[in-house]
């Protein structure tokens, strides 16, 4: 299969039939073998009509999964957000102390570290010995997206930041080390880092069913959350993430007639990526980039799930 190929495929399954049962239905483990279909929502019957007033909602994924959304979505329903990597960052070193005046004022926290291994069981225990107070309860819950426009946004986001930004230094230092293979390693680490984490994450909740899963950057996803937060269902709710773009990716590959909107590219990252050998200017040259490593990545495409 070419990557114009599978780009194009992935562009009729995502206006086909098949993809709207899927929206609408359960997890579904094989679809354009998980690159662009949604993850949506997997109901689970533990929840309630809606989240608990009192409680704790914690976005577990990372970023680029609809994490704007997210925070928003909560400030509208009244519940106020945090939406910032720290939480992630001080969780990862146990720090609960440190959380502890944030937790105090927030009632969401978004927008996830790509690299967190999550052990959910450890950190389900320090909640617990913390004496962070949710008489609410904690809600996990991991937003994840599709592979393929997960990785396209990922990558035009670090194209765009500064180069001190922790997202940014990552491309720069793959680029300079090895050029187009340092690139390649770099989508690949990110593709990996990402599987890990799912499957930590999912493995407690096939153990607990304390987990509830969606893509917020599809309006199936965002339905389900609006459900979850008792927002009004009979309105439609407004897709912040990835507005920082003039096209959403979370709409998957732009199709053969989309127009070729130019990246936002960080000067000094356009002059590592011109040493390496690139001059990316369209998001349709990002996603044929991205493409052709999943096409090496995952050369035999059968069964590979949705979760990457």
């Amino acid at each position: 299969m070419s990557v114009r190929d599978l780009l194009f495929a992935c562009d009729l399954l995502g206006q086909s039939a098949v993809s709207k049962q899927i929206s609408n239905g359960l997890h579904v483990g094989s679809v354009c073998n998980g690159l662009v279909q949604s993850p949506c929502c997997v109901r689970g019957s533990q929840w309630p009509a809606a989240f608990p007033a009192e409680a704790k909602l914690l976005f577990l994924g990372a970023g680029s999964t609809g994490t704007t959304s997210a925070a928003q979505m909560c400030q509208m329903a009244g519940r106020r957000s945090l939406h910032s990597p720290r939480w992630q960052e001080m969780l990862q070193k146990g720090d609960f102390k440190a959380l502890q005046r944030a937790w105090d004022t927030h009632s969401c926290f978004s927008d996830g570290l790509v690299d967190w291994q999550i052990k959910l069981e450890e950190l389900d225990a320090g909640f617990s010995n913390s004496g962070l107070r949710s008489p609410g309860g904690v809600v996990y819950i991991l937003n994840s997206r599709p592979l393929l426009p997960w990785l396209v946004s990922r990558l035009s986001h670090a194209l765009s930041v500064p180069k001190k930004t922790s997202t940014a230094w990552q491309l720069h230092t793959a680029l300079r080390r090895d050029g187009m293979g340092g690139l390649v390693t770099y989508l690949r680490d990110l593709a990996d880092l990402r599987a890990r984490k799912h499957q930590s994450i999912l493995d407690f909740r096939s153990r607990n069913g304390r987990v509830f899963v969606l893509d917020i950057t599809s309006k199936p996803g965002q339905e389900a959350l609006a459900a979850k937060l008792g927002l009004a269902m009979n309105k439609t709710i407004k897709k912040f993430s990835d507005n920082k773009y003039r096209r959403n990716p979370s709409e998957g590959p732009a199709s053969s007639n989309a127009r070729p909107d130019r990246l936002n590219v960080d000067p000094d990252t356009a002059v590592v990526l011109a040493q390496a050998g690139f001059n990316l200017t369209s998001l349709r040259e990002v996603q044929e980039l991205v493409a052709s490593v999943l096409l090496v990545k995952y050369s035999v495409f059968t069964g590979l799930k949705v979760f990457g």
